[in-house]
């Protein structure tokens, strides 16, 4: 039985994020509220599911989170604040840049290595414990992941500014 206690990884997610919350709070928001709300909830959903798939016994058991492999009360914490701040983060900046062409592809690339970096700090404080993963792994898993999710924030922009334009009832997704 791993020692379980409080150390560490579970102060690091908590100060990363009260900072993230801290750093929601302050800067001016450009998405509206509901696409704002749909790639955090997305954020949340893919990280807890990547993770519970890869991570647990069955079928993969590649890595752990935090102390144990079983699913504990800071996990939640990290599903709920950092990973869906972090997209949010992500998904304005793009939004905001709206890079096309290979400038999309450059700008998953950049975030794909800055998150292999951020997890690569959080393997040090114990966030993540490696059983068959290799981190370098991870940035062949970002990288798609990342292009795709802008693809999802395109999406999903041009159907709220179809229904900002007031289209038919029929055509609005979001009512």
């Amino acid at each position: 039985m791993p020692d379980i206690q409080f150390d560490s990884n579970e102060w690091m997610v908590l100060i990363i994020s009260v900072l993230l919350l801290l750093l929601f709070a302050k800067l001016p928001r450009k998405m509206p509220p509901a696409l704002i709300v749909l790639v955090m909830l997305l954020g949340s959903f893919l990280g807890l599911t990547i993770d519970r798939i890869l991570g647990t016994d069955y079928p993969f058991d590649l890595y752990d989170t935090f102390d144990t492999p079983k699913f504990d009360w800071i996990d939640a914490v990290i599903y709920l604040i950092p990973y869906p701040l972090y997209c949010y983060f992500f998904s304005a900046l793009y939004d905001y840049w709206r890079p096309q062409g290979w400038a999309r592809f450059g700008l998953a690339f950049i975030l794909a290595c800055l998150t292999v970096f951020l997890e690569w700090i959080a393997t040090l404080f114990g966030v993540f414990t490696y059983n068959h993963w290799k981190l370098l792994w991870s940035f062949y898993f970002y990288l798609p992941l990342i292009y795709l999710y802008t693809l999802f924030v395109d999406y999903i922009r041009k159907l709220y500014e179809k229904n900002k334009r007031g289209r038919p009832e029929k055509d609005r997704p979001f009512d």
